[in-house]
């Protein structure tokens, strides 16, 4: 009979804690690998001429997220786990030299073969049964309490990554090698659950990184970058995202290659189109900014594995699978079919990396035409480039983009702030589209860099904001442009269909040339017109500049008048009185004007209503707040008339304002 020597849970290292960059110390990244030495065997071979094979085993553990295993001897190692769902299913585990750093080179001197890592979301529970020949082995738990970082910027044309500060990535053992350029791409699979939670994905990069460091013994995550089904991008070994660094994901030909990994198993379940659609992107872009043909070849020198020789020379598609450089499975079938769609789409990527980028903020009216403003930059030159505007299809204009642009210099550094454009094009009136279109410099093509419509009238703009009651008359305000001219025009104003006066609209106004920056701030009018006491009925016309006709602004009525006016708000008992609150104004004049207070018919008191009342100035601007009272009058107990009267000042009498009984 075949005995077992099992080990549950001995610990040869266990709590090996990752040490994350120092710019990230003060919120640290817990992950640690458990290595569980599994021995016992060698008494029981002693006494015994039968095999004696190893197995390992723990429940009620401290939970884990991925686990995986090293012995000697080779052959496949039975493995479950248990979580809260119970035992999983059996599975076969097989020592992995599929991904792996070069052979000759320090990291893959110091590699120790293991298993592929296993990720099983959140396990109490394992257990191993290892082959008949194995003499020895470790189990390694890996764990993690992380958290998801913030996403940093993109530069110029750099598909969406989420850097290794997004993962909670820990620094490398030593520094990474990095090759004279990226001359292809190895597409990778990962070989774990397809069915994980985008939640997952940081925890899943952690313990990946701490299995190749910890476990396989390399100097960092092995894969360059890493998609997760969802279609985010994941930048994987350190330094990734600026340079060619040398990956350990293809043994042999790992320099001046990049390795993209997809989380998942691809032999018999197929691969997301957004994770397709992502590992394309970076594909695209890791060997367009190199200059190589995602659709072309490569030709590299092997470095040594199982199946090329140290020193031979292949020739591969730019964007291959990990099969074809070494005997493997990896990416998994339904993966690697995907490959020549993962090439032309690459193709589309690389192409717009040398194309300018920029963008056409603004089209809007401005005077004689419109007004056309944006930004541009070509990622192969920090000088400015050239932008062409077509309005309706037709070719309109070109300009220099090299107008400060602060926020672009911020944006992108190393290209300085000078990109950004601002012209006006002559068109008619009507309803125009206009396009912008930066004009490349070297490789690539021209780019459009937006369209807008626009709406232009030789009529001149305006708006009649304000008609009301004011010292003297009647206050009319507003503004008004003619779009033909920057400069200020003339406003004609009616009164009971009357002419009675023009004014320039020459008052600054900051809002308008927010609003329609081409033209400026002086068009604003602001002017009170002399009428007698009644209802009246005021418009406003715009007087038109070349092209165009005279414009009605607006009309509006309003009552005037040349008695005092007012409110009687508060008729209440107070202490040794009664207390008499509201307000009142002569339209004549702005200042505050005499109130009498009479008692029972008695004249009491009288004063000057000058109290602040910013609800009457919001009613009637052009006179202001100080037209308030509130005060005491004496007077003995009981029920009172109380009547307040407004003192009339120039034209007009003497207003009752309200009579009250406390």
């Amino acid at each position: 009979m075949t005995g077992w020597a099992i080990v549950a849970g001995l610990t040869g290292l266990a709590g090996l804690t990752t040490h994350p960059a120092a710019a990230d110390a003060a919120s640290a990244e817990t992950t640690t690998v458990e290595t569980i030495v599994v021995s016992g065997a060698s008494a029981v071979r002693a006494q015994s001429t039968a095999p004696v094979p190893l197995a390992a085993s723990g429940t009620g553990v401290e939970p884990f997220r991925l686990i995986g295993a090293t012995w000697s001897g080779g052959g496949g190692t039975q493995m479950r786990t248990h979580s809260s769902q119970g035992w999983s299913e059996w599975t076969t585990i097989e020592i992995d030299n599929d991904d792996a750093p070069d052979p000759n080179g320090p990291e893959g001197r110091a590699t120790r073969p293991s298993s592929k890592p296993t990720w099983v979301g959140v396990a109490d529970g394992y257990e191993l049964h290892f082959p008949d020949s194995a003499a020895q082995a470790e189990v390694f738990l890996v764990r993690d309490n992380g958290e998801q970082r913030v996403q940093a910027a993109a530069g110029p044309n750099q598909p969406a990554v989420q850097p290794r500060s997004a993962w909670g990535a820990r620094e490398p053992k030593t520094a990474l090698t990095n090759a004279p350029k990226v001359q292809m791409g190895f597409v990778h699979h990962t070989v774990n659950a397809n069915d994980y939670a985008a939640a997952d994905v940081p925890a899943m990069l952690r313990s990946i990184q701490a299995y190749h460091m910890d476990s396989n013994g390399w100097d960092d995550i092995g894969y360059n970058f890493l998609v997760d089904r969802f279609g985010t991008a994941w930048e994987g070994r350190a330094g990734s995202l600026d340079a060619p660094v040398v990956g350990a994901h293809t043994e042999g030909f790992n320099t001046g290659s990049v390795g993209v990994a997809i989380l998942g198993d691809f032999r018999t379940t197929a691969p997301s189109q957004a994770s397709v659609a992502a590992a394309s992107r970076v594909l695209g872009w890791k060997l367009g900014t190199s200059g190589v043909d995602p659709n072309g070849t490569a030709t590299m020198t092997s470095g040594g594995n199982d199946t090329f020789a140290q020193g031979n020379v292949v020739v591969f598609p730019a964007i291959a699978g990990h099969r074809d450089g070494k005997s493997t499975t990896c990416p998994g079938q339904l993966l690697y079919d995907q490959l020549p769609a993962i090439r032309n789409a690459a193709v589309l990527t690389a192409a717009a990396l040398t194309a300018p980028i920029g963008s056409l903020d603004v089209a809007s009216i401005a005077p004689g035409g419109a007004r056309v403003a944006g930004w541009a930059l070509d990622p192969d030159v920090a000088d400015p480039i050239s932008v062409h505007i077509y309005v309706d299809g037709s070719y309109a204009a070109s300009m220099t983009a090299d107008m400060s642009r602060p926020d672009i210099g911020d944006t992108y550094a190393g290209y300085g702030s000078n990109h950004g454009f601002d012209t006006s094009v002559g068109v008619g009136a009507g309803s125009h589209t206009v396009c912008a279109y930066g004009i490349n410099v070297g490789p690539g093509n021209n780019r459009l860099l937006g369209c807008r419509g626009v709406e232009i009238t030789d009529l001149p703009t305006s708006s009649l904001d304000l008609v009301t009651m004011a010292p003297g008359g009647i206050r009319v305000a507003g503004w008004t442009l003619d779009p033909n001219a920057a400069q200020a025009i003339t406003v004609h104003i009616y009164v009971d269909g009357t002419f009675t006066g023009s004014i320039t609209a020459d008052n600054d106004r900051p809002d308008v040339a927010a609003f329609l920056p081409g033209f400026g701030p002086s068009h604003g009018f602001d002017t009170v017109v002399g009428v007698g006491p009644g209802y009246h009925q005021v418009c406003t016309y715009a007087i038109n500049i070349g092209p165009g006709t005279n414009t009605l602004i607006g009309c509006r009525a309003v009552p005037t008048s040349d008695n005092a006016i007012g409110s009687l708000d508060l008729v209440t008992g107070a202490p040794g009185g009664v207390r008499v609150a509201g307000w009142t104004l002569d339209p004549n004049t702005a200042q505050p004007v005499a109130v009498h207070i009479y008692v029972d018919g008695t004249f009491a008191t009288s004063f000057t209503a000058e109290a602040s009342r910013p609800d009457v100035a919001g009613i009637l601007p052009s006179y202001g707040p100080a037209h308030g009272f509130d005060t005491e009058v004496g007077a003995g107990p009981g029920s009172h008339q109380i009547c307040v009267y407004a003192i009339n000042v120039g034209p007009g009498t003497n207003a009752l304002i309200g009579c009250r009984k406390n």
